[in-house]
């Protein structure tokens, strides 16, 4: 055998011996960040440290055992890709997304309406905005309508809500609940507090642990915290963003670069927020301003998942933490440049109604990331067929236990959102979202936009609006959206 013939075997056997351990490497995190398209997550990079594989798949089972305490943590205007255990390449959650392996994680769930008190009421009360009729933050909940708190009063448990706004304070939600720590509007009454109608997250969780701490060994606990931070008037005094982890890190070159070309924030004006002195518009490139900005926005989010730890810690440090159950999700997401946009209401995006939903029990020994689309009305009865409190009060609730999308292996047909002028809705499946508008307000050039239709499979960002080339599923989903339309107001 000549010698050139040997050196080609002895290199293709070198090869197959080196290629699968290279494979292992590389699969077990040699690379730390990598592009995912797997399901509705397209287009997120991920660290194989805070990212679990989906598992609709294969055969979940899960035991919750009934719980002496529930804790609800509601956080304010959260954008679901900027959350490390939703793939985002820096570790805005380390606590959520250490917690997320031994969770559920509901990665599609909708809210139906992207504005604080009408999202929070159909949290507690598994309705629809045009059923609760609550679809600005000055609406109230009616008394006849039954809340979460009520629910678990009627099963003995002690309720405290502790909330970070004025939008949720005043409004009928505080029925079933001992104790509403309320956030006051008059400057006045707050002087020391330039944020008038707003609480730092250090302030709400001073008044939880308070109110904890006089609780009793043998009592029932509901606790929900309402943190704030995230919204957009604390952007000034929040934290900036701190690399935690050396193995989870971006440098602001690449940072820049995956913001623009995958989260698609072109609007620098709107991705700055406000915080920072007008005067450093024309002395900064738009890669350093975008960068201070998102790095307020991201510190944000950081601050809040910190609070979760000390609030997880709380339990644990007194022996409470075996008999609790978990819920935490965002009210709404938040525009922050994509789509040339800056908040939450008048837009329904998946930047402003995506809220991934974590429950968390620690029976759980591994987590579970699941794609069914689900949407925030859902809570209530899943947490009734947990506890077991019968939702029958007259009415039909329009949400549906969680666990039944687990034990089915399929997750809701549509999901269904408005906006708070009620002239705008969308409905989306698991392929494809379609946004209508009403024609009066696009006559009256209060709406500029003419319907949409994205294919989020291909294009989760909605930058591709396909109008006209589907025309028989256009039809289909619009007249879905008409359907609940007709029949959710005239209930």
């Amino acid at each position: 055998m000549s010698g050139k013939r040997k050196f080609i075997y002895f290199f293709i056997g070198g090869v197959m011996i080196i290629a699968p351990l290279l494979f292992y490497y590389l699969s077990k995190g040699g690379f730390i960040f990598e592009a995912v398209k797997e399901n509705n997550n397209i287009g997120v990079k991920k660290s194989e440290e805070n990212y679990l594989e989906k598992k609709e798949d294969h055969n979940i089972n899960i035991d919750i055992p009934n719980p002496k305490n529930i804790i609800l943590i509601t956080i304010e205007s959260a954008r679901y890709d900027h959350f490390g255990f939703m793939g985002y390449p820096r570790e805005t959650t380390p606590f959520l997304s250490e917690l997320s392996k031994r969770a559920l994680i509901f990665e599609n769930m909708i809210t139906p309406i992207p504005i604080t008190f009408p999202s929070h009421a159909s949290i507690f009360s598994g309705l629809y905005p045009q059923v609760t009729e609550i679809r600005i933050n000055n609406d109230k909940l009616d008394d006849e309508v039954f809340s979460l708190a009520e629910y678990l009063k009627e099963k003995d448990y002690k309720t405290g809500a502790f909330v970070s706004a004025s939008s949720i304070s005043f409004h009928n939600l505080d029925q079933g609940f001992d104790t509403y720590e309320i956030v006051k509007m008059n400057e006045e009454e707050r002087p020391e507090n330039p944020r008038v109608g707003h609480r730092s997250a250090e302030e709400t969780m001073a008044l939880a642990y308070e109110w904890l701490d006089e609780q009793e060994e043998d009592d029932r606990v509901f606790l929900w915290v309402h943190l704030d931070e995230p919204h957009m008037l604390w952007m000034d005094i929040v934290p900036e963003y701190v690399e935690t982890r050396e193995d989870v890190n971006i440098s602001d070159d690449d940072l820049y670069k995956y913001l623009v070309e995958d989260q698609y924030i072109t609007d620098i004006e709107n991705a700055v927020r406000i915080g920072y002195p007008e005067e450093l518009m024309g002395t900064k490139t738009d890669q350093d301003l975008m960068i201070m900005g998102i790095n307020r926005y991201d510190g944000a989010i950081q601050k809040v998942d910190s609070v979760i730890e000390n609030l997880y810690k709380y339990f644990e440090n007194r022996e409470m933490i075996d008999e609790s159950l978990w819920f935490v999700l965002a009210d709404h997401g938040e525009g922050i440049g994509t789509h040339n946009y800056r908040g939450h209401s008048d837009k329904i995006y998946q930047e402003q109604i995506r809220t991934p939903l974590i429950i968390h029990s620690p029976s759980m020994n591994e987590g579970y990331r699941l794609s069914y689309l689900s949407e925030n009305v859902d809570i209530l009865p899943t947490i009734s067929e947990i506890v077991g409190f019968n939702l029958n009060k007259g009415y039909k609730i329009n949400g549906k236990s969680l666990l039944s999308y687990i034990k089915d292996k399929k997750g809701r047909e549509f999901v269904y959102s408005i906006t708070p002028t009620n002239k705008a809705y969308s409905i989306q499946n698991e392929k494809y979202k379609y946004i209508y508008h009403d024609k009066e307000i696009i006559k009256y050039g209060k709406v500029v936009n003419e319907d949409m239709f994205f294919d989020l499979e291909n294009d989760p960002y909605e930058q591709n609006n396909l109008l006209g080339t589907m025309p028989e599923v256009e039809e289909e989903m619009k007249n879905e959206i008409l359907r609940r339309v007709v029949s959710y107001e005239k209930n």
